[in-house]
């Protein structure tokens, strides 16, 4: 499902598109750019490295669930072979435990789900700040009259001299080095 701020972009690139751009009297020409929010992301410095610290944590948790999945596949191995010779009782108790330990199990998968978007969207979020404000001065030092992000505005083609990713990028890199 498409965000709102999304269907409004969306709404007025085809608005622009099908019933013409009406610039000011006074403006020369209308200056159109693009970048993509994913690849300032992969290419700069400052992305990087909360990509790295977003895997490194995603790999603890992936190795946690790796264990509890093994945990909870030799219970489950245990009680089916065991079954025949467990008493009704002793059955009851290791099917109670394996249906305990598959609760907790879902749990600390949902809960390590949730964990990690909160992280990266902890650690993308004053990145993505940066980006769009970049990208704003920009489009007020260049004369743009419109800037938009690649993917949330739906771009299917445009001209790749229209490209200010790397500018981004570039202007990114300068910013996090004088931190």
């Amino acid at each position: 499902m498409l965000r709102r701020s999304s269907l409004v972009i969306i709404l007025l690139s085809f608005s622009l598109i099908f019933w013409g751009w009406q610039p000011r009297a006074e403006s020369k020409s209308v200056k159109i750019a693009y970048f993509s929010l994913e690849e300032v992301m992969a290419k700069s410095k400052v992305g990087q490295e909360a990509q790295r610290k977003f895997k490194a944590e995603e790999k603890k948790i992936r190795a946690e669930l790796k264990k509890k999945t093994a945990e909870l596949e030799k219970l489950k191995n245990e009680l089916e072979k065991k079954s025949k010779l467990l008493s009704k009782e002793a059955k009851e108790k290791k099917a109670k435990e394996f249906f305990e330990k598959k609760k907790a199990w879902e749990q600390y998968t949902l809960q390590s789900k949730m964990k990690l978007s909160r992280l990266s969207n902890k650690m993308s979020a004053p990145i993505i700040e940066d980006i769009l404000a970049i990208a704003k001065k920009i489009g007020e030092k260049e004369g743009y009259t419109v800037i938009f992000e690649v993917q949330r505005a739906g771009i299917a083609y445009a001209q790749p001299q229209l490209d200010i990713t790397d500018k981004i990028v570039k202007e990114l890199d300068r910013k996090a080095g004088k931190k």
